[in-house]
Order: structure tokens, then sequence, then C-alpha cells
């Protein structure tokens, strides 16, 4: 961040745009990331992915990428594989 620019400024900015929330924009990011990561590592754990991409618990990385993307992590995998059938979420 710029300096001198912190996280309720930038929050307090997004929100009059009418853009996301500051966390919502940072999860965004993150599930990003871990998409990226997910389709071009398909041995990493998504443990690992989890925190590489920024997450502190597996279980709040399942939730949001799940509401994020409509799928799990492994659905996803699956997906980016090119199957034809994801697994379910």
């Amino acid at each position: 961040m710029p300096e001198g620019v912190g996280q309720h400024h930038i929050s307090l900015f997004l929100n009059i745009r009418g853009s996301t929330a500051f966390t919502g924009l940072i999860d965004s990011c993150r599930v990003d990331r871990a998409k990226a990561v997910l389709a071009r590592k398909p041995h990493e754990t998504v443990l690992r992915i989890a925190f590489a991409s920024g997450f502190s618990t597996k279980a709040s990385f399942t939730r949001v990428f799940k509401k994020a993307t409509g799928m799990t992590q492994s659905g996803y995998r699956l997906k980016a594989k090119g199957s034809p059938n994801p697994a379910p979420s």
C-alpha cells in the first residue's frame, strides 16, 4: 500500500465507489491466485495452496473458494484439467 494509506481508507474508497468491501477484494485476489496454482500444480496439496494464497485455515479457504467459484477445489482442478464432469461441490 502507498505510504499513509491504510486499510480503512481503501475500504472507505471501495464502499463509496459501490465496489466490493476490502476483505472481499483481498479474498478475490487470493482465490484467483489459488485457482492458478490448482490448475498449474495438480500434485500440490490444497492446504499448501491455501496457505500460499494467504488463507489462515483450510476451512476459510474452502468456504471462500466455494462461494467465489461455486465448486470445491478438487472440482475446480478437474475442470481445469479438462474433465467434462467435475466432482459435485
